[in-house]
Order: C-alpha cells, then sequence, then structure tokens
C-alpha cells in the first residue's frame, strides 16, 4: 500500500493484535518444524504423526490469521503482489508458476487434503521432472514441502520456507501500517 494510501484508518486494535500475534506465533512453530532435522531422527512414535499435525493446524491458523490481518488493515494489494513458486498437478513436466500468497492463503483455508512431505522435502517432490542423475547426485539440503489439494482451485506443491519468508515479510510490513494508524503491537513497540 502506498505511503499516501495510509491515512488514518478505523482499525480495532484487539482484532489486530490478534491476528499479528497469531500470525507470529504460528510462522515461528512452521519455520521449527520446517527448517529441522528429519523427525524420525529419533525414531517412530506418534510424536511423528502430532508433529504432522500440529504443521497443518499451526498452517491454517496462519492463514486465517494473516487474512484477517490483510482485512483490517486493507493490505490485500501486498499479499496479492508477493509470490511462491508453485508445482500444480496439472501443469506440464519441467513448468513451475508464481502463485500470490493471498491465493495461497486462500487455498490453505480451503483446503481439503494438505500433505507435509519432510521426509523427502521438495527436490524429492521435483524429481519427475529433474534429470534422475542430476537429482540423484545433488547435495542441496531441502526443507519440508506443503501439497494443497483446495475444494476451489486444485492442487498445488511448495516448498515452505518460500512461502514463509514472504508470508513473514507480510507481517513486517502489516505492523507498519498498523504503526502508521497508531496501533504499535510488535516487540520493537514494547519498553
Amino acid at each position: 500500500m502506498p505511503d499516501e494510501d495510509r491515512g488514518k484508518a478505523d482499525i480495532n486494535k484487539s482484532l489486530s493484535k490478534h491476528a499479528y500475534s497469531d500470525a507470529l506465533e504460528a510462522i515461528s512453530r512452521i519455520a521449527c518444524f520446517t527448517t529441522s532435522r528429519n523427525l524420525k531422527v529419533l525414531g517412530r512414535g506418534e510424536y511423528y504423526t502430532i508433529g504432522q499435525e500440529l504443521l497443518k493446524k499451526d498452517l491454517l491458523i496462519l492463514a486465517i490469521s494473516v487474512r484477517r490481518l490483510a482485512e483490517l488493515t486493507q493490505s490485500q494489494d501486498i499479499l496479492k503482489n508477493k509470490a511462491v513458486n508453485i508445482r500444480a498437478r496439472h501443469r506440464a513436466k519441467n513448468q513451475e508458476k508464481a502463485e500470490s500468497c493471498w491465493n495461497l492463503i486462500g487455498n490453505i483455508v480451503h483446503g481439503v487434503d494438505v500433505t507435509i512431505f519432510k521426509d523427502v522435502g521438495y527436490m524429492k517432490l521435483r524429481a519427475e521432472i529433474l534429470d534422475f542423475d542430476t537429482y540423484y547426485h545433488t547435495t542441496d539440503e531441502c526443507d519440508a514441502a506443503l501439497s494443497i489439494t483446495s475444494d476451489k482451485h486444485g492442487s498445488k506443491t511448495l516448498k515452505l520456507t518460500d512461502f514463509l519468508v514472504q508470508i513473514n515479510s507480510y507481517v513486517e510490513e502489516a505492523n507498519e501500517i498498523l504503526s502508521d494508524n497508531g496501533i504499535y503491537i510488535g516487540s520493537g513497540w514494547e519498553n
């Protein structure tokens, strides 16, 4: 949102604070899961399934919180301009496309099937579009990937950290919009 459009608005401080806090907590929890070592290093157990289910719950909380924050601050356009590379199941080999974070948030909210790929990471998901020899010899480390099947938008796969980077950047921008409107909620404002 351009600076001249950030005039004083009637933004609900309490709702903004909840949306902002919930978004930051979800980002933190998802980042910890996404960038941690393979969970199976601890061995098999129910914790593994519970960890993935908590991540799905955190993704939904993140999507709802960020969408609410965008609506409260009237900053949906910022999310529409932030994009992440995705791979859609219906796309031809060797093709990815950029998808706006606003659309991905909608996909998560309307998701009927959310699958987390912690063990294989994004590179193995892309193996179908890469030359096997190139994939087999890669030394790139990969974080978790996410596959979302939405009731409205089909199936999409993306690298979870790419999405988190964009969403975290947006949350900081939303915090600036709030401060421009006299609402100081981030830790930078606490004394």
